[in-house]
């Protein structure tokens, strides 16, 4: 109901000022061989997310506690998108959510030990694979439990997997695909992989964003790259500006 009550497309133009790509399909951004819109993911539809939620037993949010959506005052963006996510959920849902300002220090304490219910979190991928988002679903990456002297369970920090989302499907797809032998049949099962955490509402996508950068007119031969490596060993500079 969430991810339906959103208009992604709305945050991208207005809030964002367009500086991002709305998160209309899955988790994995275009990257490499990966084409990320052959997943389908949460179109805005507030008829379907106000009909699910009242099968939840929460029609027109009524009875739904008041949420608190934790983030990191690290980054402007993150308060901009937070307020938009806010006013949606209440026009859409009749649902109450507070956004609750930390720094990212105590933001990562408490969402890798299980103590958010709702958080905003970003990901950038340390090298362009679809492999470096999706691992992060991954059910192997999940603690086990421990117990105290009582028998109460206690939750031992999760620092990959930081949802706890487990689904042995999602895990079958995942491990083929690394263990693939062809870049074809990889891409077919993170396509699956993907598609099946849209399909379980494991995340709220909201967009992928873009990076600018920019360069004086006399610089040559700098190496622009998704993965930020520097060669200078080709850079020159000219005396004339263009």
């Amino acid at each position: 109901a969430f991810n339906l009550a959103i208009d992604r497309e709305k945050i991208t133009k207005y809030s964002l000022q367009g500086e991002c790509d709305p998160g209309i399909y899955g988790l994995v951004p275009s990257v490499g061989e990966y084409v990320n819109n052959n997943v389908n993911g949460f179109i805005f539809n507030p008829d379907k997310a106000r009909e699910l939620l009242a099968i939840a037993g929460y029609p027109n949010g009524e009875g739904f506690p008041e949420l608190v959506l934790e983030i990191s005052d690290g980054n402007y963006l993150n308060g901009i998108v937070a307020e938009a996510v806010q006013s949606m959920i209440k026009e859409n849902l009749g649902i109450n959510v507070k956004i609750d300002h930390m720094s990212l220090s105590v933001l990562l304490e408490r969402f890798e030990n299980g103590k958010s219910d709702f958080f905003g979190v970003s990901w950038i991928a340390d090298y362009p694979d679809p492999q470096n988002f999706l691992q992060l679903f991954h059910g192997i990456n999940v603690p086990d439990f421990d117990y105290d002297e009582n028998g109460n369970m206690i939750l031992k920090p999760s620092y990959t997997n930081i949802s706890r989302y487990v689904n042995p499907i999602f895990d079958d797809y995942y491990d083929k695909a690394i263990h693939a032998k062809t870049q074809e049949e990889a891409m077919s099962n993170y396509y699956s992989a993907d598609s099946l955490l849209i399909s379980d509402a494991a995340f709220v996508p909201i967009y992928y964003g873009h990076n600018v950068r920019l360069l004086q007119n006399n610089v040559h031969g700098f190496p622009m790259n998704n993965m930020e490596y520097r060669d200078f060993t080709r850079v020159f500079l000219s005396k004339k500006w263009f």
